[in-house]
């Protein structure tokens, strides 16, 4: 399996998007001010001009039950595509869409089933096309950190929020009344990059990790525990950057998915589609 994120390709993307003239106007970020805050945390994140942004991920998903060893469960990999949008009040608007896949934790190969090794049960792991989602960034602290030429800062947010999935219709697939998650990210860049005027944006790599809810497909009904997402990625140059097995799988799921603009109208979302698609589970 070829991780998505190594050296080779972190200084590729690196100098495909921070390419940029020699004697590049700088200035010098205070990251304590609000404002540039912002621009820091757009420019690595996303794009200070409006533009769409691709961010390839991949990790493990691993299941946790209290008093027991975490065990892997599968893995998977997405393709997030956003845009971003300046506004005149001086924040910013993030849109964003996922496509994504689960996968052979050893191969790195789509699969459409998989044994839950907490059940011994052969289940079938739902494929995931996301969004749009929406966030508005204005200016603010952030707990920035640096290290060497290297800066990082995180973002997160917990939640608890009803469970379309009624127990009593779907006893398998739901974990409950609700559900919670809980979800970081971490992006690591360059503050040379931060501070060169001439870049709209910066490359990155990221970390992502999430507590979810039991997902429908494992079919754990209410047992206690939950699964952990363990995501490592990076923004991408451009398309042309897509690996070959996220470009199969795009071309399964949703082939404008690469072309510019919105991939679709509406909102997708994962519970709405598996009710679309499949019946409750069988006791």
């Amino acid at each position: 399996m070829t991780p998505i994120v190594n050296r080779r390709s972190v200084l590729a993307g690196s100098a495909a998007i921070a390419a940029a003239p020699a004697f590049a106007a700088r200035r010098t970020l205070d990251l304590s001010d609000p404002k540039d805050s912002l621009t820091a945390f757009i420019k690595l994140s996303g794009s200070v001009t409006e533009a769409w942004v691709y961010s390839l991920y991949e990790g493990p998903l691993l299941a946790i039950v209290p008093g027991a060893v975490p065990q892997p469960v599968c893995g998977f990999a997405g393709l997030i595509k956003t845009r971003w949008t300046p506004e005149a009040d001086g924040t910013f608007t993030q849109e964003i869409y996922d496509n994504g896949y689960f996968s052979d934790l050893d191969t790195g190969e789509i699969i459409d089933t998989l044994r839950n090794p907490l059940t011994g049960e052969t289940v079938r792991p739902q494929h995931f096309l996301v969004g749009p989602t929406t966030y508005t960034h204005g200016p603010g602290p952030r707990p920035w950190r640096e290290i060497g030429d290297l800066i990082t800062v995180s973002t997160g947010r917990g939640l608890a929020v009803p469970n379309p999935f009624d127990p009593a219709q779907w006893p398998r697939e739901s974990p409950g009344d609700q559900l919670i998650y809980h979800f970081a990210t971490t992006y690591v860049g360059r503050r040379a990059d931060l501070e060169d005027d001439s870049l709209s944006q910066a490359s990155n790599t990221y970390t992502w990790n999430a507590f979810y809810s039991w997902l429908p497909w494992m079919l754990m009904g209410q047992r206690p525990g939950f699964v952990y997402w363990q995501a490592q990625g990076r923004k991408l140059a451009g398309v042309d950057e897509v690996p070959d097995m996220m470009r199969t799988h795009i071309a399964n799921t949703w082939p404008s998915y690469l072309d510019d603009g919105a991939p679709w109208t509406g909102r997708k979302d994962t519970s709405q589609a598996y009710m679309a698609e499949r019946r409750p589970a069988e006791e």
